[in-house]
């Protein structure tokens, strides 16, 4: 019997729901993302690189940077921003070291700056013609990083520097691809 009572009153309160304009349900379906709109981190990239011809947003990872004592990379926290820290140094007499970005499309991401920009000629060269080419932009070959003479590392101090000469001379049109040559977090698996 009370089971019975039970269906009753749910079924009244739901009739009675069913009835009224505010209960039953949204007025209007919710709108969807517009096509071919940038996802949010997209629309936070503060900066950018090239991969071939792809342009790939960066945002700051604002909490860390990386040094790179003796080749390998060692995140840190950054310190708080404040004018003046504890020691009476600024934060822009801060040892050099490199931002870390994350990357605007896929925020698990981290890249760093150790320093460097892999050219990619667009055939194969030798490494005096290179020189000549690069002397225009005050710059010298590291060494070759294949064996085609097509791929080529240009040093440059860690940091943004690398990032800024890569997007140079990416948009000069003078070379098949320039990239900075990234420090990428390892996942393990």
């Amino acid at each position: 019997m009370l089971r019975f009572l039970l269906v009753a009153a749910l079924l009244q309160a739901s009739s009675a729901i069913a009835g009224d304009p505010n209960l039953s349900g949204p007025a209007a379906k919710p709108a969807k993302p517009l096509a071919g709109t940038n996802p949010p981190a997209q629309a936070s990239a503060t900066h950018h690189w090239y991969d071939g011809d792809r342009r790939r947003g960066l945002r700051v990872d604002e909490r860390l940077r990386a040094d790179f004592p003796e080749g390998k990379a060692v995140l840190t926290e950054r310190p708080a921003r404040t004018d003046k820290s504890l020691d009476g140094t600024t934060i822009a007499e801060a040892p050099a070291d490199s931002p870390v970005f994350r990357d605007a499309d896929s925020p698990a991401v981290k890249r760093a700056l150790p320093g460097g920009v892999i050219l990619t000629t667009r055939g194969p060269t030798d490494a005096a013609s290179l020189e000549r080419l690069l002397a225009g932009y005050g710059l010298s070959v590291a060494r070759q990083l294949d064996a085609d003479g097509t791929r080529w590392l240009v040093e440059t101090a860690p940091g943004m520097a690398g990032l800024e000469l890569a997007n140079r001379l990416h948009e000069s049109g003078e070379f098949a691809a320039a990239a900075p040559n990234w420090w990428r977090e390892r996942a393990l698996k």
